[in-house]
């Protein structure tokens, strides 16, 4: 495989963020089959999607284990987590510890 030119940190923080909204929306088709009502064909498609979400998920996973063992002491500014509904994930990604998250949020499945 060529080498690639590295890309600006920003470019690939961003298209990460575009990568994994893509895998959200995937996986929220998800609940058609639970619903039911599709086509055989239609369910075969879209369970595909298990696999592949789980895949790129992995990829981007590895990804950002690399991208941050180069990061150094960067520092991400406080307002990227104001935006943030999940607490507890919130909390995990500040480096928190579970019992800071916020009471009384609840999670429905």
């Amino acid at each position: 495989m060529p080498h690639s030119p590295s890309p600006l940190l920003s470019a690939l923080l961003e298209r990460i963020g575009h990568e994994l909204s893509a895998e959200a929306a995937k996986v929220r088709d998800l609940h058609a089959l639970v619903e039911g009502g599709q086509t055989a064909h239609a369910t075969m498609v879209t369970a595909q999607t298990i696999d592949t979400t789980s895949q790129h998920l992995g990829e981007l996973s590895a990804l950002l284990t690399c991208v941050a063992a180069s990061a150094g002491g960067a520092a991400v500014p406080a307002a990227c987590f104001e935006a943030m509904t999940l607490s507890s994930l919130r909390s995990r990604l500040l480096g928190e510890s579970e019992t800071a998250a916020e009471s009384g949020e609840v999670d429905f499945f």
